[in-house]
């Protein structure tokens, strides 16, 4: 209920209506006077959200900056996103990878294209977190079964998280029941919309180079 009730104040008020704005202020004021607690649910939904993928990552930043502003509301959801992608590549790299390996071990070209793609290390892991069409769940397992170290990982991780203050500000902006126009949410959309553009377009020609490299190989 709560990410319909954003969704639709991100949308504009007249879509949104007074009701549903005011349903959901009362909503987000109940969670503030919880404290510790109200919190600590918060935190663990988030995280839920960043391992599973059951729904967008964007919205961790939409809903820790609709509770929490900016500030506190970026660290929330940088939190969330480290820990919910930490625990999927601790899980993926844990159970799944021996089997990974034994799969493939006799294809030498994939393996020769596994090697290759790691070499970009953290950079590379930048790009598929800032890429929208990467699941984020889905990336952080995948990157679990690859060849590509923890450093590697957590630090393209970290290197995309500025991306998530975009969000972070909408859902700050959400809160405050700010009129769309008014904030430029829109100019904050397509800023967001672009850098995700960018980091594919640079994503599949590294892909590219790198399936290119590979199969050069005799």
């Amino acid at each position: 209920m709560a990410v319909l009730l954003l969704t639709g104040v991100l949308s504009g008020r007249s879509a949104f209506g007074a009701s549903g704005a005011l349903q959901l202020q009362r909503f987000l004021d109940s969670i503030s006077r919880a404290g510790m607690s109200g919190f600590l649910v918060v935190l663990v939904v988030l995280v839920l959200i960043a391992f599973t993928g059951f729904l967008p990552a964007s919205l961790i930043g939409v809903v820790s900056g609709s509770l929490y502003g900016l500030f506190d509301g970026f660290l929330v959801s940088a939190l969330a996103t480290l820990a919910g992608a930490w625990v999927s590549f601790l899980v993926s790299r844990g159970l799944f990878r021996e089997s990974f390996e034994r799969m493939f071990i006799r294809r030498a070209r994939l393996r020769r294209f596994g090697d290759e793609i790691v070499k970009g290390g953290w950079r590379f892991v930048c790009l598929l977190r800032m890429s929208p069409i990467m699941p984020f769940a889905l990336t952080s397992y995948a990157l679990g079964l690859s060849g590509i170290s923890a450093r590697n990982y957590l630090l393209g991780t970290v290197a995309s998280l500025p991306a998530l203050f975009g969000y972070v500000c909408m859902g700050s902006f959400a809160r405050h029941s700010i009129n769309a126009k008014s904030i430029n949410v829109g100019y904050l959309q397509w800023v967001i919309l672009g850098l995700g553009v960018a980091a594919t377009i640079f994503l599949t020609l590294y892909v590219k180079r790198v399936y290119s490299r590979a199969n050069a190989v005799s």
